[in-house]
């Protein structure tokens, strides 16, 4: 062994190289899951009837003054959502409401 300090970098480089290709591959993965549903006749963030939708969920242009947030249950000044942003947000990337919530793997990544 040349150097002992060396043998450290080299696995520090390996690991890093690991964690870069993991990401990289999952931001693929979220582009072809993108690319597929695209293809549909009816793409799913379209509409807000779907499973993971809430009941924020408004299409088109909403009066932000005439959504009353009080009964949905809500807290009052709440804001509703577009049909895309729960797509990708519950849908593709299954965002708990909290961080103690790990949530599953999502399958139609893997």
């Amino acid at each position: 062994a040349l150097c002992p300090i060396a043998r450290g970098i080299g696995f520090a480089m390996i690991m890093v190289s690991l964690l870069v290709s993991i990401y990289y591959n999952l931001i693929i993965a979220w582009c072809l899951l993108y690319m597929f549903e695209g293809f549909r006749s009816d793409v799913p963030w379209r509409t807000c009837g779907n499973k993971w939708n809430t009941k924020l969920c408004q299409e088109g242009s909403v009066n932000v003054s005439a959504f009353n947030c009080t009964a949905l249950g809500y807290a009052a000044g709440c804001k509703s959502t577009s049909p895309s942003e729960e797509f990708f947000n519950r849908h593709i990337l299954q965002i708990s409401d909290s961080i103690s919530d790990m949530g599953s793997v999502s399958w139609q990544i893997v």
